[in-house]
């Protein structure tokens, strides 16, 4: 071999290398507190293919009799992988909002000893700083397992509007 085969060589395998790392990912992600959602994920080139920035979101409303939930996460941050192709063990920072609104119908109360129907909404937000360990998989179809804890405060739940309510 000529030196000149060593660099053709040398220059073909980084170029393979660099083709397998996955830039961009697209996926559902099932869990808590986001139930069913999607992520998107972005490997920057940024420090070896170490860091990648993501946005989490869903969406959804449950029904059940006469309470109607409806739950609005979304999450952005970034993972920092030990792997230099943005797969392998990482830790992610982020930041997330949850708002969930419960609307409830006929709902029965007394108050000084006479009983009431009326509805009411009770509405909740909740905003963390996000801190998360994890193990993604490599290849064309991958898996993502993580663990954290959100810092923040949580509020107390209470029912903030009652419609007119009816004697019974």
């Amino acid at each position: 071999m000529t030196a000149q085969e060593i660099e053709v060589q040398d220059s073909l395998s980084q170029d393979d290398y660099i083709k397998k790392v996955k830039r961009f990912s697209i996926g559902a992600k099932l869990g808590i507190p986001n139930l069913a959602g999607g992520t998107i994920e972005v490997v920057l080139p940024l420090l070896q293919n170490h860091i990648a920035p993501y946005v989490d979101y869903s969406d959804f409303q449950i029904t059940i009799q006469e309470t109607k939930s409806s739950i609005t996460y979304t999450e952005f941050g970034a993972n920092i992988y030990t792997n230099e192709k943005g797969s392998g063990f990482f830790v992610g920072l982020g930041s997330s909002k949850l708002d969930a609104d419960i609307e409830f119908e006929n709902l029965n109360y007394s108050e000084n000893g006479q009983n009431y129907t009326a509805s009411g909404n009770a509405p909740l937000a909740v905003n963390t700083f996000n801190v998360k360990v994890g193990l993604k998989s490599d290849g064309e179809f991958f898996f993502r397992f993580e663990v954290g804890y959100g810092l923040g405060n949580i509020p107390e739940l209470s029912l903030i509007h009652i419609s007119e309510p009816t004697r019974l």
